[in-house]
Order: C-alpha cells, then sequence, then structure tokens
C-alpha cells in the first residue's frame, strides 16, 4: 500500500484528507464441498446375493480412493482505492478483484471397467471471478439539532467456468452431471433448465425460446437451424433450439440512512438487485388452467392464454431486479433526572416491511448457489415483522 496523502507533494489539496492505493495477491485454500474421507477407498453394503437358499449382505467397494485429492486454490489479484474528503464529512472505498479458482472439487464419473465405482471426488474444473466494488460513508448534514450519515455501496461480479476437464489415473474425467439445475412441474422429467458450461456462468440457464400461442392455446418455440439461425418456430423443441441467457445481475446496491432530530433517531437499510433473471418455477406450476378444478391457480391462468401444460421457456424467465427495505427504526430517546432511570429510549423496529420489484412470483431473492441457482422452485419468501 502507498498512503500518497502524506507525500509532500500532496499537501497542498485542502478539501483531501486522507488517499491510499492498495494492492494485494494471494492464494486461499477451501475443502468444505466434499466430505470425509473422500480421499479414501471404501467398502460399504451392496444389496443381497443368494447363497445355498440363504439371502445374504453382500459388501464390495464403494468408493474409489485418491491420494492425489487437495483444496480447491483461489488465487486473487486485488487493486483498491481508500480515501477521505471534505475535512472527514465523505469518505470511501473502491476495490478492483480478479480471481481465479484452479483445481475445484467436483465429484466426476468414471467408467466401470476399469474402476470398480462410478463416481470420485477429484481436482479438476476451474473458474475465474471479476468485479468491482464501491463503498462510500457520507456526513451530509451536521448541526446542534439535525443529523445526517448515509451509506451507499454498489457491486459487480461477473463469474465464468474456464475449464471442466479432468484427468484421474490415466483416465479423463467425464461430466454427465453438465446438465445442472431442473424444473419441476406435472408432466416434466428431467426438464433440465440450466448448465455448467465452459465460457459460461456458473448454471447459466439453457432453454428454450418462447415464440407465442398457436390458435388452440399451444406453445410455440423458437425453431435454430445448425449455423444458429431462427428458421421458424415449433411444436416440438429439440436441445438444439435452447439458448444460454445468464441470469447473475448487473449490479447490486445498498443505501443505509441514520438521522437525528433532537431527541428523536431515524434509520433504515434498502438493498437492490438489478438485472437478475429468475426462472418462476413455481409460477409455472399455479399459472396453468391443467390444474383446475382439483387445485387452486393464480389469475394468470385464466389470462396467459396457455390451454396445455407449460413447458420450461423463456417464458418463465422473469425479471427479478427489486428493491427491498431490510430494516427501520424509529426511536425517541428520554434523559431522565431519576437516580434509578438515567436514560430510556422508546422505539418502532420493522423488518422486511416493503419489496419493490416487477417480479410476480413469491420473492424475487431466490437461491443463487448449488443446483437451484436462480430457480425459484417452492421456496420460502422472507418474512415480515
Amino acid at each position: 500500500a502507498w498512503t500518497l496523502s502524506n507525500e509532500s507533494f500532496m499537501k497542498n489539496i485542502p478539501w483531501l484528507s486522507f488517499l491510499k492505493l492498495r494492492a494485494s495477491y494471494g492464494l486461499t485454500g477451501n475443502q468444505e464441498d466434499i466430505g470425509s474421507y473422500a480421499y479414501q477407498l471404501l467398502y460399504g453394503s451392496q444389496g443381497l446375493y443368494y447363497d445355498n437358499g440363504n439371502l445374504l449382505q453382500r459388501y464390495g467397494v464403494s468408493q474409489e480412493n485418491n491420494p492425489d485429492l487437495k483444496w480447491e486454490v483461489r488465487k486473487s489479484l486485488n487493486f483498491g482505492l481508500d480515501f477521505t474528503l471534505f475535512n472527514n464529512r465523505l469518505s470511501g472505498t473502491l476495490d478492483v478483484f480478479s480471481d481465479k479458482t484452479e483445481d475445484m472439487l467436483f465429484t466426476y464419473d468414471l467408467p466401470q471397467p476399469p474402476f470398480l465405482t462410478n463416481r470420485v471426488t477429484a481436482n479438476a474444473a476451474s473458474a475465474t471471478n471479476r468485479g468491482v466494488e464501491l463503498s462510500l460513508n457520507g456526513t451530509i448534514i451536521r448541526n446542534n439539532n439535525f443529523s445526517w450519515n448515509a451509506l451507499f455501496n454498489v457491486g459487480t461480479l461477473r463469474n465464468k467456468i474456464t475449464n471442466l476437464n479432468g484427468f484421474f489415473k490415466g483416465t479423463d474425467l467425464l461430466i454427465s452431471s453438465r446438465r445442472y439445475g431442473n424444473a419441476d412441474g406435472r408432466g416434466l422429467s428431467d426438464a433440465y433448465i440450466s448448465m455448467l458450461e465452459p465460457g459460461y456462468t456458473a448454471g447459466v440457464f439453457w432453454i428454450w425460446e418462447f415464440a407465442g400461442l398457436d390458435g388452440s392455446g399451444k406453445q410455440l418455440f423458437n425453431d435454430y437451424d445448425e449455423s444458429g439461425k431462427v428458421v421458424g418456430t415449433t411444436l416440438a423443441p429439440k436441445d438444439d433450439d435452447r439458448v444460454y441467457i445468464d441470469p447473475t445481475p448487473k449490479f447490486t446496491w445498498g443505501f443505509t440512512n441514520n438521522f437525528t432530530y433532537n431527541n428523536f433517531d431515524l434509520s433504515f437499510a434498502i438493498r437492490g438487485v438489478q438485472g437478475q433473471k429468475v426462472f418462476a418455477n413455481t409460477l409455472l406450476n399455479l399459472a396453468t388452467v391443467t390444474r383446475l378444478p382439483g387445485n387452486n391457480v393464480v389469475k394468470d391462468a385464466l389470462t396467459n392464454g396457455i390451454t396445455e401444460q407449460p413447458q420450461p421457456s423463456t417464458y418463465w424467465l422473469k425479471n427479478a431486479s427489486y428493491a427491498r427495505l431490510d430494516n427501520a427504526t424509529l426511536g425517541y430517546n428520554f434523559k431522565m433526572n431519576s437516580k434509578v432511570i438515567q436514560y430510556m429510549r422508546i422505539y418502532l423496529a420493522t423488518n422486511n416491511l416493503f419489496i419493490i420489484t416487477p417480479y410476480k412470483g413469491i420473492d424475487p431473492e431466490v437461491k443463487v448457489d448449488g443446483d437451484r441457482r436462480y430457480i425459484d422452485r417452492n421456496y420460502y419468501p422472507k418474512t415480515q415483522s
């Protein structure tokens, strides 16, 4: 780090109180994605076998050993700027970072033979994370009766899988689970809608493009040729007709405010996400007339015109940007002259008071990791208190 504000050539800038440049590089390990004994050869029960009129318990190899198993490694490069301006009225931090994770831990498929089991935990894949974060903290108003302090932060993150291939005991590692997250619903089986694909973000949506309805209310989808050009619509799309859509937000932000006026105080924090997309799986199951009359449905079931079982497509991929009032507190402070009570405060506090969003599902803030990444499927919404 270099504190520029201590240098002589920076002394004659009256509005600059503090300025520091930072750079850092480091390696950290991670083993949280694997369970115990993942490197060992394990035996376990594998059903029954028949011997001389008796059914006996069978045992065999249940896990291939991997003596080369190790922590995955995250290599982090960060450039930062810290500053304080206007006689300490405004301070801030700016960070630009680039991380690369190598030897990522994953459960891979193995061929049988030569191996005795079909799965092994190994180091193979790699991914990158790059982003920018900005935080500002300011005293906007400060006098005898009234003060206003505010904190604002904004950040962006871009994730990309760079490799999924590996090597284990002379054999290429195979990933049959590249098809990652799936949609649930009546008539849907193995309806995968997201992928682990090099060159794309983890869990990128891999989905058919909705192209409207035909005259009988059946769903139409864009039909692509081998060159990737739309050549029409189809009622029976294939995997070649799917497109990749990144669900991750363009940026996230937060805004916290603290006010005081004489003995009153007010604080609140708003948090937002801009540009994220969520697959509204719960809405898919409720916005369909095929569930009538045996189940409840939402109003969209009677207005969207779909007369058949809904299929996973971009129709259910919704804009899930939002701004949520995380918490708010209003208080009044009493100064007591009693020997028993010197100070007392009465306050009203609330959590999750409201959310502003175009999303029509239950809650746009869904799980963003694992195989349910950005998939709203039977998600229990945040409570209000």
